[in-house]
């Protein structure tokens, strides 16, 4: 039989087509561990660049820095061998609400007109001449599930004991017209301006299916003109 010096064996085959020179040098990776190393270790050097076993791939994702510190969460099982579950728990904190100052309508007496704006950022009492006290109301729209963590209120007082800048925050039964306080800032003869902040908030869950939601402020200038100013009121929220 005649010899036409071509290899017909499957290992020949494949020989041939990873020694094309056939002088015995391994052009390309010939099997499947040795392509797995012509990819992880490409240099030849012995040195694995990448990860080369889904254990390895998971060990650079969570192990960054290769420092043995596992840097994020790790695999879905532990988790859940910890007892975790599918759904993160995300806590975002919110920029403030702010409650304009010009946003306070009077409700009380018909006293709507008691205040007046400086350059539209701050709120003055005028002299109260009947001693009555000055009540105000200015909606509150957070968005249903809102948490909120405080109520602030930034306010000057001259310093006679009836001087008050008082901002309660209000959530609202329509139905039965009942008002629970979920914070409250006070501002009594401090001849100051000054920031006050309540961070014990009561009812602090957004529920806007049985509830509205408000800021009521008392305001007393003790019959001096601009003996009591708003500046600012903020909610903290999440």
């Amino acid at each position: 039989m005649t010899d036409f010096g071509r290899k017909v064996g499957l290992g020949d085959m494949l020989k041939s087509i990873y020694d094309p020179n056939a002088d015995e040098v391994i052009a390309v990776a010939q099997t499947e561990a040795d392509m797995k190393k012509s990819v992880y270790d490409p240099n030849d050097d012995g040195v694995i660049v990448v990860a080369q076993t889904e254990a390895d791939m998971k060990k650079s994702v969570y192990d960054s820095n290769d420092d043995g510190v596992v840097d994020v969460v790790p695999a879905h099982k532990a988790t859940h061998d910890l007892g975790g579950t599918d759904e993160l728990a995300v806590s975002l904190v919110e920029d403030p609400y702010h409650v304009h100052p010009c946003a306070f309508q009077g409700f009380l007496h018909n006293r709507q007109f008691d205040l007046v704006s400086n350059a539209m950022h701050q709120l003055y009492a005028c002299p109260d001449t009947l001693a009555a006290d000055k009540h105000y109301m200015a909606p509150v729209r957070l968005p249903h599930g809102a948490i909120v963590d405080g109520l602030h209120v930034n306010a000057w007082t001259l310093d006679d004991p009836a001087d008050e800048v008082t901002i309660k925050l209000y959530r609202s039964d329509p139905l039965t017209n009942d008002h629970d306080i979920m914070g409250e800032v006070q501002h009594l003869a401090q001849n100051a301006r000054l920031t006050k902040s309540d961070l014990t908030i009561n009812h602090a869950t957004i529920d806007l299916a049985n509830y509205y939601y408000q800021c009521f402020m008392k305001m007393n200038a003790h019959g001096q003109a601009y003996a009591a100013s708003l500046y600012g009121c903020w909610i903290d929220w999440h």
